[in-house]
């Protein structure tokens, strides 16, 4: 068994380059998501307001919405990182693709 010399870094396999690229495509949904979003919430709460596109009414409620979102991505990002450390990455890992595929169930019945 040969032993890597002290400070090396062991090398970036193929594994680790695919786990890379999973988690990058992960990231670019969240941001289409983010990018999407105002444009499809903007005439939907014009119609919903009943007031024209460019209200500020309508403009305060897209940014509040903006903002909500970068802040809870924030923030659960990191309460994930800590259940993670707390309890395992494959409980949590199953708990959030629970959570993602209920809420739409439960969206689309409210």
């Amino acid at each position: 068994m040969s032993v890597a010399p002290v400070g090396s870094k062991p090398p970036f396999t193929a594994v680790k380059w695919l786990i890379c690229l999973i988690t990058s495509i992960g990231f670019a949904f969240d941001i289409y998501e983010l990018l999407m979003m105002p444009l499809i919430a903007t005439p939907a709460l014009s119609d919903l307001l009943g007031v024209p596109a460019d209200n500020p009414l309508v403009t305060q409620w897209i940014g509040i919405i903006n903002w909500v979102s970068a802040l809870s991505g924030g923030v659960f990002g990191l309460l994930g990182g800590w259940l993670i450390d707390r309890f395992g990455r494959k409980k949590i890992l199953l708990a959030s693709i629970l959570i993602y595929g209920i809420s739409p169930v439960m969206a689309a019945l409210s």
